[in-house]
């Protein structure tokens, strides 16, 4: 079949681990620069990673982008953060620009939003989810922006992005959310994304009432509101946090729950959810160390949703874990008491229902 992605790398173990990442998604072809490549007809988007300071391989790349059909995106893997890189970068085409250490899943979840610009380039689903996730993820920012800068939180914003998560898992299902989701990199947005939506998609499974699934699904997508107060170089530090750090960032439950009493709200579940969502069982949670009755039944739901959301998502230098890893630490984390079994048991229903372990099939 005629390649839809492009993955251009001169270094042999990031080019595969690019071109498996897209193909999951997109018939992928992987090359070296100076490669010869004889079709490029149904390409729509090259993944290039390689050295700009290599003049064989900007030359390469400008020609090849130059041979492919008018609006094929050129996702730039940037080697070097500085002006004069990005001005190279965007001479020879480069319409994305990416991290260095950008995950591999972030560059599918990337091609996706582009590939979604088309109705007939991905599968009706997993499209509804891209679209809902892009939507959504607007309306988390200004929630966000407005938090950190100490304005009263639009809960128009919020509204909006509860009825896209709501809307997206309802027409894409929990497993093509998942995918697009992963298109975001930044931790805070993807992560508040996945509770949303895995708290749209379980709430479903246990049969909840439309004002009850609302009210969930609303807590949830704001419950991490706290960290915009948290300084983005401890929340995007890699691996073990200092002892001063990690105290830091124990405080968002708190700094949460404060930010949306100052912007009015006073339901419960969103109140709730925000300052305990990190609360276990066995006490051993934080902030106030609650213990068995004294924790909601929204909050032990939420608090599943959260602790799997971060597992499958990469935490460097820990990759992400995979579907049914992420449900045994989870089942564990119940023979340990520290989560309700009855809820963790339904949790994993909610993905029995759809393929896990791959992403649907994207047609051209």
């Amino acid at each position: 079949m005629q390649a839809e992605v492009l993955v251009i790398s001169d270094t042999a173990e990031r080019c595969e681990a690019f071109a498996v990442a897209a193909g999951r998604h997109f018939e992928c072809a992987a090359h070296a620069p100076g490669d010869e490549i004889a079709d490029v007809g149904g390409v729509f988007a090259i993944v290039a990673d390689v050295s700009l300071d290599v003049p064989a391989s900007v030359t390469f790349l400008r020609i090849l982008k130059a041979k492919c059909m008018a609006g094929t995106q050129l996702l730039v893997v940037m080697r070097a953060e500085d002006r004069r890189s990005r001005i190279q970068a965007q001479s020879i085409g480069g319409t994305v620009f990416l991290r260095v250490d950008v995950d591999p899943s972030a560059v599918a979840g990337r091609l996706l939003q582009l590939a979604a610009a088309r109705p007939d380039r991905l599968d009706g689903r997993l499209r509804a989810a891209v679209l809902g996730a892009q939507g959504a993820c607007a309306a988390l920012t200004n929630i966000f922006e407005a938090a950190h800068a100490d304005r009263a939180i639009d809960a128009r914003m919020v509204e909006a992005g509860t009825q896209l998560v709501m809307d997206a898992i309802e027409q894409g299902g929990i497993a093509n959310w998942l995918e697009a989701v992963r298109a975001y990199d930044d931790r805070i947005y993807q992560h508040s994304l996945m509770v949303g939506g895995l708290a749209a998609a379980f709430s479903t499974t246990l049969g909840f009432a439309a004002g009850d699934r609302l009210r969930f699904v609303r807590a949830t997508l704001v419950h991490d509101v706290g960290k915009a107060k948290i300084p983005v170089s401890i929340l995007k530090k890699p691996g073990r946090l200092e002892p001063h750090e990690a105290s830091i960032v124990r405080s968002h439950p708190k700094l949460g729950r404060e930010m949306l009493e100052s912007s009015g709200v006073t339901e419960p579940a969103m109140l709730e959810i925000a300052l305990h969502h990190h609360e276990l069982l066995d006490g051993s949670g934080y902030p106030d160390g609650l213990k068995g009755d004294q924790i909601g039944d929204f909050v032990r739901l939420a608090t599943v949703c959260d602790i799997y959301a971060a597992l499958v998502c990469p935490r460097p230098p820990r990759a992400a874990f995979s579907v049914p890893e992420a449900l045994e630490i989870i089942e564990a984390d119940a023979a340990a008491g520290k989560l309700e079994p009855a809820i963790v048991r339904m949790f994993g229903r909610t993905f029995a229902a759809e393929p896990t372990s791959e992403a649907p099939r994207v047609g051209p």
